[in-house]
């Protein structure tokens, strides 16, 4: 189980405004980047661009 912290609410807030992302969207993808872990999702073209 992962426990989030008040980096990935950051990165998300950053990724949100960035890549125009959904709130889960976002801190799905910064806890990938963010913990250096593979992001495994349906939404291909929701990451488009954005690099883990």
């Amino acid at each position: 189980m992962m426990t989030l912290n008040p980096l990935h609410h950051a990165k998300a807030y950053e990724l949100r405004k960035r890549y125009d992302l959904t709130y889960f969207d976002s801190l799905h993808a910064s806890v990938a980047i963010l913990d250096e872990v593979g992001l495994v999702g349906y939404d291909e073209q929701a990451y488009r661009g954005i690099e883990v």
